[in-house]
């Protein structure tokens, strides 16, 4: 992360980005993930305390960790234990970048900006489906 963070620095970009770190999903469980089942890497996750693993739709198949951190943010330290859909994120992008809500409606997706959970730690916003 250094690494990245000192090249967007001598390049002249850092302050015009966004850095994010998400998983995809859980972690496989042994005997339960892709061929070959059981020979690393494949097998090797632990979603403990969480029930479930990669696939499934319990916690541990669908929640992963993440972290956001940009000069353009304006704050430090938020944390978080709120969820963000993967459809969210293009949303929350769109608007942390500068453009304006009506912007993001006209995209016409299912994905809600969660730009307020990510500046001030607020609530998600929800949207019944």
């Amino acid at each position: 992360i250094g690494n990245i963070t000192q090249s967007l620095k001598d390049n002249g970009l850092y302050d015009n980005t966004i850095i994010i770190f998400i998983g995809d999903n859980g972690g496989d469980i042994p005997g339960f993930g892709p061929p070959p089942r059981d020979p690393p890497p494949f097998g090797c996750g632990n979603n403990y305390p969480l029930r479930g693993f990669k696939g499934t739709n319990w916690d541990g198949g669908v929640r992963t960790p993440g972290f956001i951190h940009s000069p353009m943010l304006g704050t430090q330290g938020v944390v978080s234990h709120e969820m963000i859909h993967i459809t969210d994120w293009l949303p929350t992008l769109y608007k942390l970048a500068g453009a304006s809500q009506e912007d993001v409606d006209a995209l016409g997706i299912d994905g809600i900006n969660q730009g307020n959970l990510i500046l001030d730690g607020e609530k998600r916003q929800k949207k019944k489906l």
